[in-house]
């Protein structure tokens, strides 16, 4: 036997394996190695949880505050190749998903701008602002991989979309389901601020139920102890809590929310995960009348129906016990901190439907009241709130169009009974030209229920009342009504804005353009600057966050001491147009 081959054989034989063994220790340590926070900075905030309430839908990731600034690096937390790249003027604005070797999908949104190697992906340069120059979509899903090492620069945070200045992270399994990233263990949060339940909020179920004798919804203030107080039949409970980061002092969400009756469960709203299927239900997981958005109130619904929005555990409606029923609620942030607030139910005997009496009188959410004696009742101003006419209107299916009080028509809600209302305490907006339409129970999800309003012929526009204030709610308009779609029952009132958007000029280059109420239209905005005599339209993008049109830079350089002239319009289709001289 030849030893020297032999010799030679096993040397290259043990350096191939110490190789491999090398390699695959890097490769481990690599992966497993300390995380890698997404963007590159060491002041470190949130500005949103994982779950809270959007408008019809729940939050499918954290926030990472950035304190306004943009073109922060943002780096892969791991290995991965890119799953697909989309850039568009709304929602994500500039988007990357990139799928990890560890059977995670990652999403990084609102970039100002992508990496080269993810950029170059696009058909066409991406928009700081979202979509190609004209602001339109664009996306791909490379069919040749394109791999990305962990602590990688993948791109920069901007506010493309929808948002502030911020980087919205999104945690997902390879089934699309939306996880929470802060259970997974990759951002971590240095919270020692336990949540604030600000209110409890109680009130009947139904008709046949009541709260400290009446249909009305009774308050608990956190600062009271040792509440008492009386209630018979079901009852829904309703929790407004937040939680603090510490940093920031910002609002945000909580992690859980639990209800236990007597010290046995009784329902828990648990942020861990969802599928986008089932994220409208977010609807019955909070209440969307109180919660509002912009800023949001978190008004959680613990009685909510069982699986809702796969996040809701739980035995529904309360239904009150003899006896003492010693309720307790407790909320949980992130990093573990609890607050917890407890109160005594006791069984009341009142109720609004006795048989004897045959009274039928019934208040809910925002004094809606139904009929007594099946005849439409007129009562006197309580708590002072309502007054007027009342009318319950009750339809057996979808897709059923109902009259309201008003003349007002309601069509495919999927609620089992609506009610409705005329006047009420609550301030109109300045621009309402009718009577406010009440239309409840407040915050009962509506799954896009279409109304119709009869509104004078000078209205130009519906606004709906959500979150303590009134806001534009977009419409059309077919002969005497005006139809718009809504997310949830909530007071409505025909208005007219007459008053076209304000523009102005700042010292950074923005051609500031706000408005009074409806909001100024975006895709309406145009500049032209004049050059001899003849308008050539300035190439930029009108952002909604900052309010103003935003020319190109490279135009911005061929500007200085150029009139030009801006065209604006509202969505209630109010114009202007003015001159401007850039210095």
């Amino acid at each position: 036997m030849n030893f020297s081959n032999y010799f030679d054989f096993s040397k290259r034989y043990f350096v191939v394996c110490i190789s491999f063994l090398i390699t695959f220790i890097l490769s481990i340590n690599f992966v497993y190695a300390e995380n890698v926070f997404p963007l590159d900075t060491d002041r470190r905030a949130f500005s949103a949880s994982f779950g809270e309430y959007r408008p019809g839908r729940l939050h499918s990731g954290i926030d990472l505050a950035t304190f306004g600034r943009t073109g922060i690096p943002v780096r892969a937390v791991y290995n991965g190749w890119v799953y697909r790249v989309r850039s568009s003027a709304g929602g994500y604005g500039n988007v990357v998903y990139i799928d990890s070797q560890n059977n995670r999908r990652i999403v990084y949104a609102h970039l100002k701008r992508f990496a080269p190697k993810i950029a170059v992906l696009l058909p066409r340069k991406a928009h700081e602002l979202g979509g190609d120059m004209d602001g339109n979509t664009m996306e791909s899903y490379p069919q040749k991989k394109v791999y990305v090492r962990k602590g990688e620069v993948i791109g920069y945070n901007g506010e493309a979309g929808i948002g502030l200045p911020h980087l919205h992270f999104e945690l997902r399994d390879r089934s699309d389901r939306a996880l929470n990233p802060m259970r997974r263990g990759i951002i971590e949060m240095n919270d020692s601020v336990p949540p604030v339940i600000e209110a409890v909020l109680i009130e009947p179920a139904d008709e046949t139920s009541t709260v400290e004798g009446s249909g009305w919804q009774t308050v608990l203030n956190h600062s009271r102890r040792r509440v008492r107080i009386s209630a018979q039949g079901r009852v829904r409970i309703l929790v407004k809590a937040r939680d603090e980061d510490g940093k920031l002092g910002g609002v945000m969400g909580l992690d859980r929310l639990t209800l236990s009756v007597n010290g046995h469960n009784h329902s828990r709203i648990d942020m861990n995960s969802f599928s986008f299927e089932r994220i409208n239900e977010a609807v019955n997981v909070y209440d969307p009348f109180l919660s509002g958005f912009s800023p949001t109130n978190y008004t959680y619904d613990l009685t909510a129906p069982d699986g809702s929005a796969e996040i809701v555990s739980g035995a529904g409606f309360l239904k009150i016990g003899r006896g003492a029923n010693n309720i307790r609620i407790t909320a949980y942030d992130a990093n573990g901190n609890k607050t917890s607030f407890s109160f005594v139910i006791l069984q009341g005997k009142e109720s609004l439907l006795g048989e004897q009496s045959g009274k039928t009188e019934y208040i809910t959410r925002g004094g809606v009241m139904l009929r007594r004696n099946g005849k439409n009742i007129r009562v006197t101003d309580r708590d002072s709130f309502v007054e007027g006419i009342k009318v319950k209107v009750s339809y057996p299916s979808e897709n059923v169009n109902v009259m309201l009080a008003g003349g007002a028509a309601l069509k495919g809600s999927s609620a089992n009974k609506i009610y409705s209302f005329l006047g009420g305490a609550i301030s109109p907006p300045p621009q309402a030209v009718g009577e406010i339409l009440h239309i409840g129970p407040y915050g009962f999800p509506s799954s896009k229920m279409q109304i119709s309003i009869p509104a004078p012929r000078y209205a130009n526009g519906l606004a709906v009342f959500s979150n303590g204030m009134w806001r534009w709610l977009d419409s059309s308009r077919t002969g005497n009504t005006r139809s718009a779609e809504l997310d949830f029952l909530a007071p409505v009132v025909s208005v007219r804005d007459t008053l076209p958007p304000i523009i102005s000029l700042n010292n950074n280059g923005v051609i500031n353009i706000e408005d009074d109420f409806s909001g100024v239209a975006g895709d309406k905005v145009f500049a032209y600057k004049l050059e001899e005599g003849l308008q050539r339209e300035i190439k930029g993008r009108y952002d909604i966050d900052r309010r103003g049109f935003i020319p190109e830079p490279e135009e911005l350089l061929n500007l200085n001491s150029k009139e030009i002239i801006i065209s604006a319009e509202d969505r209630a289709g109010n114009k202007i147009e003015k001159r401007l001289t850039l210095r």
